[in-house]
């Protein structure tokens, strides 16, 4: 599988984890899977220029 697509599906997925946990109130969970989500960003950015 495109490591591109690998990255990008997985920071839609964190994304939506993270919305979901900011909806559920929990804060810190929520931040840590933005972080996630913007380093599978960086990633699928990355593979994309390679």
């Amino acid at each position: 599988m495109n490591k591109r697509l690998v990255f990008a599906i997985l920071a839609v997925a964190f994304l939506a984890g993270a919305i979901l946990r900011f909806m559920a109130g929990g804060l810190a969970y929520g931040v840590m899977l933005l972080i996630l989500a913007g380093a599978s960003t960086w990633f699928s950015i990355k593979a994309k220029r390679d």
